[in-house]
Order: structure tokens, then C-alpha cells, then sequence
């Protein structure tokens, strides 16, 4: 079982965009294990208002594990 928690941190509105800074936590277990695992990411959601809908223009990732694991490395996902 997996469980994703995400918490608001911090929210910056002016006019027609928004900044939203997330805070996600993401709980499991490996199946060979017993003991529960933990990962934790910070996002910032950009977005903007047309025609009053707000709307996400970008997601950046403050520190994603994955891609500082294996940028530099010769890796291919698929």
C-alpha cells in the first residue's frame, strides 16, 4: 500500500499567477520488507488565471532524487 500526502507550504498570488510551493510525502513498503519506506518532495506549482480559471503552467521539482541519481549517469528509462 501507498500513501501520498501533499501539504501547501506557501502561496504567493499577484494578480493573474500564483506560486504554490507543495510539500509531498509519499509513504510505502518494499514487498521483501517489513519495515516502511518514506520519500518526501518539494514542488513548486506555477499558474496562471485565463478568463477566470486558474490554470497550472509549470511544476518544478526543488529536488527530485531520481534525476540526481542518474543524470550524470549513462541511463536510459526505457
Amino acid at each position: 500500500m501507498m500513501l501520498f500526502l501533499y501539504v501547501t507550504r506557501n502561496a504567493a498570488v499577484e494578480r493573474n499567477a500564483a506560486v504554490i510551493e507543495i510539500l509531498g510525502n509519499i509513504s510505502f513498503r518494499y514487498a521483501e520488507t517489513e519495515d516502511p519506506s518514506f520519500c518526501q518532495e518539494e514542488h513548486l506549482v506555477f499558474l496562471v488565471k485565463l478568463g477566470g480559471e486558474w490554470f497550472i503552467a509549470d511544476v518544478e521539482t526543488k529536488y527530485d532524487w531520481f534525476v540526481g541519481m542518474y543524470q550524470q549517469k549513462d541511463y536510459d528509462i526505457f
